[in-house]
């Protein structure tokens, strides 16, 4: 039925969720001629209704919001602005939620910004000066309660030296026969 229709099957199934295609008639399992042709002659209308790109992920919408406005969007911000009721899912995978490319291109610009920068707002204030303590790194500043080795430095993780479960194994010696030698 889908070759015969033309349509994917992403926009079959949201054609059947919608209402637009009828449920099989032919024994429960297949779709009669009547139904096809129906569906056939009405396919620029299910597309139009349903869309031409299939829904997308959170990080990809995250990417086509980025691209259209500029801003440094994130998959927090697509899922911020669906608690807002600015946003709804176009369907699931597995337990991901899809977003509709159409629904993602109308969203207002300026709400979107509001909600970027209440991210970066959040992320900015989440260490504060009062959290850290002053090294003798020129600038660095270490948190308590975290490893001695790790250090922010302008804005990012540095981490001197290495823990010991990624340091080589020491050296090994085994008895031979005119003695002691290093493997």
């Amino acid at each position: 039925m889908l070759r015969h229709s033309g349509l994917t099957g992403w926009q079959w199934d949201a054609g059947r969720a919608a209402g637009l295609i009828g449920s099989s008639d032919v024994d429960g399992r297949r779709w009669s001629a009547a139904i096809a042709n129906d569906v056939i002659a009405r396919r620029d209308e299910i597309i139009a209704i349903v869309g031409a790109e299939a829904p997308i992920g959170g990080h990809k919408a995250a990417a086509r919001l980025a691209e259209r406005s500029g801003l440094a969007v994130e998959k927090p911000d697509v899922e911020a602005l669906a608690d807002a009721g600015l946003l709804a899912t176009a369907g699931w995978y597995k337990e991901w939620p899809l977003w509709d490319c159409r629904a993602l291109d109308a969203v207002d610009v300026g709400l979107l910004s509001a909600i970027v920068a209440e991210r970066q707002a959040w992320i900015a204030g989440s260490i504060s000066k009062w959290d850290a303590r002053v090294t003798s790194g020129g600038g660095a500043v270490s948190l308590p309660g975290s490893p001695s080795s790790a250090v922010l430095r302008l804005g990012g993780w540095t981490a001197t030296p290495k823990p010991t479960w990624m340091r080589s194994p020491p050296t090994r010696t085994w008895p031979s026969r005119s003695g002691w030698t290093g493997c």
